[in-house]
């Protein structure tokens, strides 16, 4: 995680100190160091890329089940993984209409976690019909992939609005779809939420769909249907039968 030092009252740690005269009991080798003012104030500017607690939220909001990933902060390919990772079968969420009921329920959700954790906007789901259309410069058309996990009644294309503020980088960079919470009207467009695209290496939040499974195995285990042998059948006995004819109930 990346990270800087700040000094609150604006000097250097180094700054105006003196070197101090070594410790006849301190060991031969060891320089003599200025002393050092001990840090004020740290400030971190990126999250990190795992939440040993898992979602910050995981629910059933129509046919799926959705998380939401608001306190860490991953690229594109990461959110990616981490959702078929987590969920098998999982995906990130296709929110082709963003007032369909289930959706927008979801969505609610995320509102709170999004203004908690300071995550500007989210991975969700889609693929650029004409993959020589520039999302950055234009408003593109995006359409779900063979595997994408649809509610029923859903739009199945959406278009991106330019709102996300891209920071410049060297070299041509893929574009890929985010949901932006826009409830303040933080950026100044009349919805609560806006699909819109972002750099594939922007490190933010996601949200991951996938379908409840029954009797669901840790991560790295499959349900197994075996047969128990005989002598491993639980036997009911009474009371007696365990203690001894001597047992009075």
């Amino acid at each position: 995680m990346e990270g800087k030092l700040i000094e609150t009252n604006g000097s250097t740690p180094n700054e105006g100190s003196k070197p101090i005269r070594k410790s006849p009991s301190a060991p031969s080798g060891i320089p003599d160091f200025a002393p050092v003012r001990p840090v004020q104030s740290i400030y971190s500017d990126s999250r990190p890329d795992y939440n040993f607690s898992g979602a910050d939220f995981d629910g059933k909001c129509g046919k799926f089940n959705y998380a939401i990933f608001a306190s860490i902060g991953v690229p594109y390919s990461k959110a990616v993984e981490l959702c078929g990772t987590i969920y098998p079968g999982g995906r990130l969420a296709w929110m082709g209409d963003t007032e369909l009921k289930p959706t927008r329920r979801m969505l609610d959700h995320l509102l709170s976690f999004h203004y908690m954790s300071f995550n500007t906007y989210f991975w969700i789901d889609g693929y650029l019909k004409d993959p020589k259309c520039a999302p950055q410069n234009s408003s593109c058309t995006w359409i779900p992939g063979r595997y994408s996990l649809i509610e029923d009644q859903s739009t199945k294309m959406f278009k991106n609005e330019d709102v996300v503020y891209h920071t410049p980088r060297k070299g041509p960079e893929k574009f890929w779809p985010v949901v932006v919470p826009n409830k303040n009207g933080e950026y100044g467009v009349g919805k609560e939420f806006i699909l819109s695209a972002a750099p594939e290496k922007e490190e933010i939040g996601f949200v991951c769909v996938y379908r409840k499974r029954e009797n669901r195995c840790p991560i790295g285990y499959s349900q197994v249907d075996e047969m128990l042998p005989q002598y491993m059948h639980p036997v009911a006995l009474s009371t007696k039968e365990i203690c001894g004819p001597e047992y009075d109930n």
